[in-house]
């Protein structure tokens, strides 16, 4: 046993939790909370495929959950600025879609 898997390991399943603190406390200052529950479940998709393909490993997970993060979060900016639906409802639609 390492000194990494005696003080790393058992805090790693908590990095992605971690690192969306901060975006949900700003869309609730917002109130925008509908935007970061869809959010929250429109990276699962990339999430799961950084699972099936690297495992457990925290990073490869969290730059997925960025990257499908944003990407629901550009394709509901232009599903809002192309048609006349608001914010929240884009980002719920693209939610639904993913």
């Amino acid at each position: 046993m390492t000194i990494f898997d005696a003080l790393v390991t058992p805090f790693a399943d908590y990095a992605l939790a971690i690192g969306a603190v901060p975006l949900g406390v700003l869309l609730n200052w917002r109130r925008v909370a509908l935007v970061g529950d869809a959010m929250s479940r429109g990276i699962l998709p990339g999430v799961s495929i950084a699972f099936m393909l690297f495992g457990l490993s925290v990073w490869p997970m969290t730059l997925a959950a960025l990257g499908t993060g944003l990407v629901v979060a550009v394709l509901a900016y232009a599903l809002t600025r192309m048609t006349h639906l608001k914010e929240d409802a884009s980002f719920t639609l693209i939610y639904l879609v993913s």
